[in-house]
């Protein structure tokens, strides 16, 4: 489900006054898996959510092409911002208090990281800069002040995006409506069998948590539906079981569900010649 176990969650919580911990791929991927099935099945309850964009990553789902992103374009830094807003309405729903980290680049224009600024003041989160890869742990500390002002403001007990008593379908939709901005879900017949199936089992596997299984490259089920997409109608393919993990696995297409390695892995080309390793770089 795209989260660290919850052994080494709670082990983290033990031996440190902060615990930090990597939900990926946005509101709509690792934070809602992590809040309707981790937290939810484990009673943690976070105190801020941290959520990492950047300027280049606001202007690609603004329309500008991978190669370009690293230029000046303001136009499409503004019609990007959809996708930050939708992001922060969702962390929202969930109760929390939210914190925008923007990373930051070293040719980034200073107007275009104030607009950034001035939108999430907007919409009522914190905002800092992290310049943790140029400088270390100095480069994230004003993250860390704001991260630590949210807390002290205090998070909600977490709203769940459905109840684990509804029926798969509802709670399908719970998600797209409340977390992607879809309007409707259709069925293959290859998932409409598979409801049936866990249906039929009649061993509660259907009051299961749900786990949906889509691209990261849109808050939608469509890579090229950039921004902050509504209306959609969300494809359901099949719809897995798995009892052992405790979550019903829905894909939306053909998502590797469990990332690979290359076909060349780096592996290869590392050494060690004259005691010192080679093939890192």
């Amino acid at each position: 489900h795209g989260c660290n176990s919850v052994a080494a969650t709670r082990a983290a919580m033990t031996i440190a006054d902060w615990a930090i911990t990597e939900a990926g791929f946005g509101s709509d991927l690792g934070a809602e898996k992590f809040y309707d099935i981790k937290c939810r099945m484990n009673n943690l309850q976070p105190a801020a959510t941290i959520l990492v964009t950047s300027l280049r990553a606001l202007k690609w789902h603004g329309g500008v092409p991978l190669p370009e992103i690293g230029k000046e374009n303001m136009d499409a830094l503004i019609n990007g911002l959809p996708n930050l807003k939708a992001h922060i309405v969702s962390l929202k729903r969930f109760g929390q208090q939210v914190v925008v980290s923007l990373n930051h680049f070293a040719n980034d224009n200073e107007e275009e990281i104030d607009v950034v600024r001035k939108e999430c003041l907007a919409a009522g989160v914190r905002f800092a800069i992290s310049d943790g890869f140029a400088k270390g742990g100095e480069g994230a500390l004003d993250v860390a002040r704001e991260v630590m002002a949210a807390v002290k403001e205090g998070s909600k007990p977490l709203n769940y995006a459905y109840s684990l008593d509804e029926s798969i379908e509802e709670k399908i939709q719970d998600v797209n409506t409340k977390v992607y901005g879809g309007q409707d879900v259709s069925y293959s017949s290859a998932a409409l069998k598979d409801l049936a199936k866990i249906k039929a089992l009649n061993m509660g596997f259907e009051k299961l948590p749900i786990c949906i299984a889509k691209t990261p490259f849109s808050m939608s089920h469509d890579p090229d539906l950039k921004g902050a997409p509504h209306g959609f109608t969300l494809p359901v393919q099949r719809v897995i079981l798995n009892a052992g993990a405790g979550f019903l696995v829905v894909t939306t297409g053909a998502i590797m569900r469990m990332p690979g390695l290359p076909k060349k892995p780096a592996a290869y080309t590392i050494d060690v010649v004259d005691g010192k390793i080679t093939g890192l770089s």
